[in-house]
């Protein structure tokens, strides 16, 4: 075999085990690449509600003041329902998803406190579910109280009360203190339990735990 010709076969040699590579690296990119991600995702979201097992408690404290108060005042009732509501969706829907996304809890924060300053509740509500449906897959849009009504619609209208308080001074109910106190329920049994059990999570004493 000449030089000429030896020259040529390590050049063809060399040409295809570049090809060869760029082969590799795009299927590795295309089949196994996404995967890695998703996987990264996935265990830092789990890593989250290992590390913040009470994530909920500021939640739940609200909660139990709300209860105290329905006789005393329902529309005080009100407003700490909303607090309950709106912690819950921050804590457990909000920061988390975009902890996985980040994986930096201060950063998950530091976005979460902003978007909530600047947003109205119908925004961050749907940020929330396609944030949980893009980390999980979980789709919670269209999630129904026990009567068959949008829990979100739901919210968004309580929202609208607690504003009437705040802003205007105006007086509600017991009934519609008791609505409030549903439509959080409903947020708990029928969104949040929903997306923990999702992905592996349930609550046990007001804590969130792995399923056994």
């Amino acid at each position: 075999m000449s030089d000429f010709e030896s020259q040529t076969n390590d050049a063809i040699d060399a040409w295809y085990e570049k090809e060869a590579q760029e082969k590799l690296e795009e299927h590795y990119y295309d089949y196994w690449y996404s995967d890695i991600i998703e996987d990264y995702k996935d265990e830092a979201l789990s890593s989250f509600f290992e590390v913040n097992e009470n994530i909920l408690l500021t939640s739940y404290t609200a909660q139990i003041e709300a209860k105290k108060l329905i006789v005393i005042s329902p529309s005080a009732t009100i407003l700490f329902t909303f607090t309950a509501i709106e912690t819950a969706i921050k804590h457990i829907l909000l920061k988390p998803m975009i902890y996985g996304m980040t994986h930096n809890e201060n950063v998950a924060e530091l976005i979460v406190e902003k978007f909530l300053k600047q947003s109205n509740v119908n925004s961050y509500i749907d940020l929330a579910f396609n944030l949980v449906k893009k980390a999980t897959e979980l789709e919670l849009k269209d999630a129904k109280t026990t009567n068959g009504k949008s829990i979100k619609k739901e919210i968004v209208a309580l929202s609208k009360k607690r504003n009437d308080i705040i802003h205007s001074g105006k007086l509600y109910n017991k009934s519609d203190a008791e609505d409030a106190l549903m439509i959080l329920e409903e947020l708990y049994n029928k969104i949040i339990i929903k997306m923990l059990e999702h992905i592996g999570f349930t609550i046990s004493n007001k804590k969130i735990c792995r399923i056994s």
